[in-house]
């Protein structure tokens, strides 16, 4: 637990901060243009990830409860 604790206080301290508090790209119309880029980005890979297939390699979850 108290490396869980750790991590999340330098992730704030390292990342999280820095971008809220110091970075000019993120605030105002440039800020808003980065959100939407990155949106754009998810949605094209969202469509471009294939779905993965049922059958092989999946796990049957009646056999493992044993109904």
């Amino acid at each position: 637990m108290a490396v869980s604790v750790a991590a999340a206080a330098l992730s704030t301290y390292l990342v999280e901060d820095p971008v809220r508090f110091r970075a000019r790209w993120a605030t105002g119309r440039t800020g808003a243009l980065a959100l939407a880029a990155v949106y754009v980005v998810l949605v094209c890979l969202w469509g471009v990830i294939p779905q993965p297939r049922a059958g092989a390699g999946s796990v049957d979850l009646t056999r493992l409860t044993g109904g």
